[in-house]
């Protein structure tokens, strides 16, 4: 897990070799994914005493805004599964931010459990230029202004020179 210089974007690699990138100033406003957890079976978890009494009182209400609050689902506002040529296949294990210059596009670097390395340009869109992009890449979650192009990738473990070693 890595940021890019920018507190308001998160990048994570998974045990499935993807990286998402999450654009935490629109994690409040994206409300889509709401239904995907269980709140009552959360709700009956943490307030158990309260979820016997019913679900009619106002502190019932009150508790169970704060559960749904505290533990919400957020769609990646951009994902490299299903990108074409996509290059790690195993866990990530290291996310390195490297540089940001200025305005100029963060450089993150990205290291997987077998030994492939690359490294991403973080770019971010126009709202206007973002509208139309979104229709064609899939990678992008709908409104997204944040995507990630890869610059650089390569398996270290085909070079000879560390392959003797």
């Amino acid at each position: 897990m890595c940021t890019s210089g920018d507190e308001g974007i998160l990048i994570v690699g998974t045990v499935l070799g993807s990286i998402n990138l999450y654009d935490l100033n629109e994690f409040d406003s994206a409300s889509s994914r709401l239904e995907e957890l269980d709140y009552e079976a959360l709700f009956n978890a943490f307030y158990p005493e309260l979820a016997q009494r019913g679900t009619e009182s106002e502190e019932y209400y009150e508790k169970m805004q704060q559960v749904r609050s505290r533990y919400s689902v957020q769609w990646p506002t951009f994902s490299t599964d299903g990108l074409p040529n996509y290059s790690h296949y195993s866990p990530i294990r290291k996310l390195v931010f490297i540089s940001k210059i200025g305005n100029a596009s963060a450089q993150i670097g990205v290291l997987d459990e077998l030994l492939t390395i690359s490294t991403w340009s973080l770019i971010e869109i126009q709202p206007q230029v973002a509208e139309r992009l979104n229709d064609f890449d899939l990678s992008m979650r709908i409104g997204g202004r944040f995507k990630l192009l890869e610059n650089f990738s390569e398996n270290l473990m085909y070079l000879p020179e560390l392959s003797e070693h």
